[in-house]
């Protein structure tokens, strides 16, 4: 970690992986860039790193867990390696997509969801404060749990096409978590 911003390109060289809740709720982490060694980032890694605003992937990423960049309140830029064959930022999204799915599984205040997106995943955009509009292609044929969730200053959701079967798929996209 160098000031606020994590790299660590040149030490140790052999990191391949990021561990699950490997920098959970560092709020001074402002901005991630991963070097080429890395492959897999853990679920919940960077989980609630709330002063995170730029994440920028390598080519050689293949796996991204479950809720890696979870609440994540203040993410302003996401880059993906155009090179990377797994997952990709295409048209500057500002988001990251899985490429054989077409899945958007991270979000933040900036994404422009992409035409081609057929999904977005559960929680992508779980507590983003700062996105307040959004337009959803007619490419996207299924939203997950959660997606919008904690989205407080969302006032504008434009939808392209035909989402949502029932009243009660849409509201899961908007669901809260359940605080015991």
């Amino acid at each position: 970690l160098v000031g606020s911003e994590m790299c660590i390109r040149d030490r140790p060289k052999n990191v391949t992986r990021i561990g699950s809740e490997a920098f959970s709720c560092c709020s001074g982490l402002t901005s991630i860039t991963l070097p080429e060694s890395v492959t897999e980032i853990g679920q919940f890694a960077f989980e609630d790193c709330s002063g995170l605003t730029s994440i920028t992937l390598p080519e050689s990423v293949t796996e991204i867990g479950s809720q890696a960049f979870w609440k994540c309140s203040n993410l302003e830029r996401i880059k993906v390696n155009e090179n990377n064959k797994v997952y990709d930022s295409r048209e500057n999204c500002n988001a990251i997509i899985k490429k054989s799915s077409n899945t958007l599984i991270a979000g933040c205040k900036n994404t422009k969801v992409p035409s081609g997106v057929t999904k977005i995943g559960d929680d992508a955009f779980y507590l983003c404060f700062g996105l307040t509009s959004i337009t959803i292609p007619e490419s996207v044929k299924e939203i997950g749990y959660r997606v919008f969730s904690g989205c407080d200053n969302l006032t504008n959701i434009t939808w392209k096409g035909n989402i949502y079967a029932s009243v009660n798929d849409f509201m899961d996209a908007f669901q809260t978590q359940m605080i015991s």
